[in-house]
């Protein structure tokens, strides 16, 4: 896989990105705080694929948030997906709206789908990093009651390479601008 990635260090020094993959070699300060920067890239998907929440409140009264990733759009240290929304509810006057937990989890997956490519592996046929998130923080200014053609979008602030096989991310996922979730994880390539 050629992404022509290349690393831009915190204060705007570029350093060619190795052939093998596009994280800096151990030469590198291995605190040093690193933004990604792949070439813009659109990946197409044969199919969409539905990541949801599902939620029970009582024992009759149930919520579901599903979202339906219609593609992925990869563009320097950014990756972005349209998707359509489909909402559930069990429970009495719940209006149609963007559930934290589902948010949450499509943030993961779009962090998981970036990873895969900054480090050149096909996230369709092999499980090669592990992500364990450490921290989220959600602000939510309005409602989010759309169900179409939605837009989220997670922005990569770092990546800082700890040890052998393992870095710490920070990310920010926002949808439609209404909504922004802060997250720090630990990845791990395997």
């Amino acid at each position: 896989m050629n992404h022509n990635a290349e690393i831009i260090l915190e204060k705007g020094f570029a350093k060619p990105a190795s052939s093998s993959h596009s994280m800096p070699s151990p030469l590198f300060n291995p605190r040093q705080k690193l933004i990604p920067n792949l070439s813009p890239r659109l990946i197409e998907l044969p199919e969409a694929f539905e990541a949801y929440s599902e939620l029970k409140f009582m024992q009759a009264g149930s919520v579901r948030d599903s979202w339906l990733l219609k593609n992925y759009q990869i563009d320097g240290n950014k990756i972005s997906s349209r998707f359509d929304r489909k909402y559930h509810s069990a429970l009495k006057a719940s209006p149609s709206h963007v559930v934290p937990t589902t948010f949450a989890a499509v943030a993961q997956h779009l962090a998981f789908i970036y990873g895969s490519e900054l480090f050149g592996f096909d996230h369709q046929r092999e499980e090669r990093i592990k992500l364990w998130p450490t921290e989220f923080q959600n602000q939510q200014r309005n409602l989010i009651a759309e169900e179409e053609d939605l837009i989220v979008e997670l922005t990569v602030n770092y990546i800082q390479h700890l040890r052998s096989n393992m870095y710490m991310a920070e990310a920010v996922a926002s949808v439609n601008q209404d909504a922004t979730m802060t997250m720090k994880c630990v990845v791990y390539t395997i």
